[in-house]
């Protein structure tokens, strides 16, 4: 993803660059690897320090030779691949993808997959609509959720399912709306939305805050 970073914290500099790793690792936070436009590359970059880039250049996140996570011909399980062509909205240089054609790992192939369908792998493990082979997932039964890991694709929106708790019960041919994520990503995401809340209300504070003695605020914010 292209985006401008805050280099080493120093507010006037915003510099063009591109993610190329993501750290997923900590707790409460999520650390970045970024390459620079002038071949520097900067390390453990938090959040906080980085910003879309301008209009001017637009997000072509998803482009040529990306690994990524898709959506086998929209049947609900996903599996690995790599961009063998963006398709773009138009001729520009910095135009949105808006399709690919993949080359799976396993040797299968997709053309003209539309985006909704195609994550980056390095975000696919966040992204709650992605269900793949080995992920741990929930089995709504109807009375209740029961953890298990997707063992088999099926081919028709239906997957198995192995129970990780008990008796290690195999459910068979489950519907993939009846498969929900795990509760330890639920809860991952839903410690990190608690943790960005936070951390923007520190900062609209600390903003305010020194605002107020460097300007006279409307009396709505003094």
């Amino acid at each position: 993803m292209k985006v401008e970073v805050n280099y080493l914290g120093a507010n006037k500099w915003w510099c063009p660059g591109v993610i190329t790793v993501v750290d997923e690792t900590r707790e409460n936070d999520v650390l970045f690897v970024i390459e620079l436009l002038d071949g520097d590359i900067m390390y453990s970059v938090p959040e906080k320090l980085l910003r879309k880039r301008k209009q001017q250049f637009p997000d072509a996140v998803i482009k040529t030779n990306s690994e990524v996570m898709v959506n086998f011909r929209d049947r609900g399980v996903w599996y690995s691949g790599r961009v063998e062509l963006a398709i773009c909205s138009s001729a520009e240089r910095f135009s949105t993808t808006t399709s690919c054609d993949i080359q799976y790992d396993d040797g299968d192939s997709e053309k003209h997959v539309p985006v909704a369908r195609i994550r980056l792998t390095s975000f696919a493990s966040m992204d709650l609509a992605v269900f793949a082979l080995g992920a741990q997932v929930q089995v709504d039964t109807g009375s209740e959720l029961v953890p298990g890991e997707i063992t088999k694709d099926n081919y028709n929106r239906t997957c198995d399912v192995l129970s990780v708790t008990g008796d290690r019960w195999c459910f068979r041919n489950v519907p993939m709306d009846k498969i929900l994520p795990s509760r330890a990503l639920v809860a991952k995401l839903d410690r990190r939305t608690k943790y960005r809340y936070v951390a923007l209300s520190v900062a609209m504070f600390s903003l305010i805050f020194v605002a107020s003695h460097t300007y006279a605020l409307p009396p709505c914010l003094a």
